[in-house]
């Protein structure tokens, strides 16, 4: 029986030898520790860093002010551009083609026509459209031409002054007493008649006017007495009567302060008085002669003075009929007539 020499497998298993690249390396190890720890600390620096500038962006941010949004519309391409229409009242042409064109009309859109209105020729008295009327596609403009005053002769104020109102002028009318003149009617103007029509116009109508009794005034040199007086048969209750000088005229005078325009009076010789007895009166305004009357027994004379602007009103009584007393005239319920106001201050 042989025995073998070689030795047991489990002792040679003991004895394999470890290869050097399979060994754990401790070097290694310590790296891999230093470059992880490293990687965690970037991490956290750039974490704070990247913070700080985020919490700075942040505050800028909120602190700076906002601005402001603005929203701009803009036409659709190739549209016609929106626009109002203007008004061009009161305008020359050549301005008010202007402001046109610039608002977006062309030239060839806008047409004129002329009309006769007071004040400055060529100026726009109307338009068509209206102003505020959106995108036209045209205008018309009415141009005033040269208006005349017209002629009043007859015509009453109040028509007068809307007529002109048409025209465009603005009216001023007054009311003044004239004599011989029917209430209501022009009795002047400015302008004349004929005359270019200018803006502003002045009318003067005829008005019923007012009056005050002779009677009822003091005079400033005067022996007249007032009372009832019977002329011809009749009664006059506001009378004034006036005795003539026994060698010549006598005057009697009132202060009318330029208000009076008008004396009338119904003058005779008092019924009492002597038959056959006949006084001339002359009226004189400022020592103008304005009117006369010749006064007899049993009839009477109506007297008719213009005394307008007049500061004083004389009287002159002469005797006509022979005899050397004096003889008294009676101004039955003369009055003074002129405007209401006017009137009215004289028996302040």
């Amino acid at each position: 029986m042989s025995v073998s020499s070689d030795p047991p497998a489990e002792a040679a298993t003991d004895q394999q030898e470890i290869s050097p690249a399979t060994q754990p390396n401790p070097r290694g190890r310590r790296y891999r520790a230093i470059a992880a720890i490293s990687g965690v600390a970037a991490l956290v620096v750039g974490g704070a860093v990247g913070g700080y500038y985020a919490q700075n962006e942040w505050s800028s941010r909120q602190s700076s002010p906002q601005a402001a949004v603005v929203t701009v519309t803009v036409p659709p391409e190739g549209g016609a551009a929106e626009f109002q229409m203007p008004d061009t009242r009161g305008m020359s042409e050549s301005a008010a083609r202007q402001l046109l064109i610039d608002a977006g009309l062309t030239p060839s859109a806008i047409e004129t026509s002329t009309e006769p209105a007071a004040g400055p020729v060529g100026t726009v008295i109307d338009q068509t459209p209206a102003s505020g009327t959106e995108n036209p596609a045209k205008a018309s403009l009415v141009l005033s031409s040269e208006a005349t005053m017209p002629n009043f002769a007859g015509r009453n104020g109040q028509q007068l002054a809307v007529d002109l109102q048409k025209l465009g002028a603005q009216v001023e009318v007054v009311s003044q007493y004239r004599p011989g003149s029917r209430p209501g009617t022009v009795i002047s103007s400015d302008p004349r008649p004929g005359a270019s029509l200018p803006s502003s116009v002045r009318l003067t109508v005829a008005q019923p006017g007012s009056s005050v009794y002779l009677a009822k005034l003091s005079a400033i040199s005067s022996s007249c007495s007032s009372g009832k007086y019977s002329l011809n048969g009749k009664d006059f209750d506001n009378s004034t009567a006036c005795s003539s000088s026994s060698d010549g005229n006598a005057q009697y005078e009132w202060l009318t302060n330029r208000v009076a325009d008008q004396l009338t009076a119904s003058v005779g010789i008092s019924d009492e008085d002597t038959p056959g007895t006949a006084v001339r009166v002359d009226v004189l305004a400022d020592g103008r002669p304005v009117g006369h009357v010749v006064a007899r027994y049993g009839s009477t004379s109506e007297l008719n003075a213009i005394v307008t602007g007049a500061l004083r009103v004389t009287l002159v009584v002469t005797r006509l009929s022979p005899g050397d007393d004096s003889v008294s005239v009676v101004l039955g319920d003369a009055r003074l007539i002129g405007n209401a106001d006017a009137i009215d201050r004289l028996t302040e």
